[in-house]
């Protein structure tokens, strides 16, 4: 089994490592969207 980047890991890790990845995106994506809300306000 092989992710994305090419490692080699079991199916559980690798079912973690995408939960993970997509917990990161989301709160990036919160993130994100609150600085621009932050910029919009301010102007």
């Amino acid at each position: 089994m092989r992710d994305m980047s090419g490692l080699r890991c079991t199916n559980g890790s690798f079912v973690t490592n995408i939960a993970i990845r997509l917990e990161l995106d989301r709160c990036i994506c919160k993130f994100t969207h609150e600085m621009r809300n932050a910029d919009f306000r301010a102007k």
